[in-house]
């Protein structure tokens, strides 16, 4: 019987010679567990250094991005944010906002394990992370 507890089928029976018929019982499947029931947020007044300023130099030069997998970007949301994504694709990374005054708004890190919130989430917001009306515009900002 350990085919039915392996959730293949389950069948409830009944007296077939009685008349009575088998039928199946689906086992339910296994719910996924999450390591984190709630989103794993940071106060954006907690965030200081380099990452709070506008990365003007960054956006003027560009960066060198040594992987397939690097990336360093600019999304534009006109007259909403300008966010640079930079990080690889695989491992993490993070996109800052600014919003039109170069005031960093939001803050989003990501990696690949749960790292964050006593490692029970593999990303962190900090700040309200603003959404766009219309397309971003993108600009690559990687030299290889």
């Amino acid at each position: 019987m350990s085919w039915a507890r392996s959730g293949v089928l389950g069948l409830a029976m009944s007296c077939v010679a009685c008349g009575g018929s088998a039928s199946p019982t689906p086992v339910p499947s296994p719910t996924p567990t999450f390591s984190s029931n709630g989103p794993c947020l940071g106060d954006i007044a907690s965030i200081t250094g380099s990452a709070t300023v506008f990365p003007d130099a960054l956006v003027r030069d560009g960066v060198a991005c040594p992987g397939q997998l690097t990336y360093a970007e600019e999304h534009h949301c006109v007259g909403v944010y300008v966010a640079i994504a930079q990080g690889d694709r695989l491992l993490g990374g993070t996109t800052r906002y600014f919003d039109g005054d170069r005031r960093l708004i939001a803050l989003v890190s990501h990696t690949d394990t749960p790292f964050y919130c006593d490692r029970t989430s593999g990303s962190i917001t900090y700040g309200t992370v603003p959404r766009c009306p219309n397309a971003t515009i993108v600009t690559n900002l990687c030299r290889r």
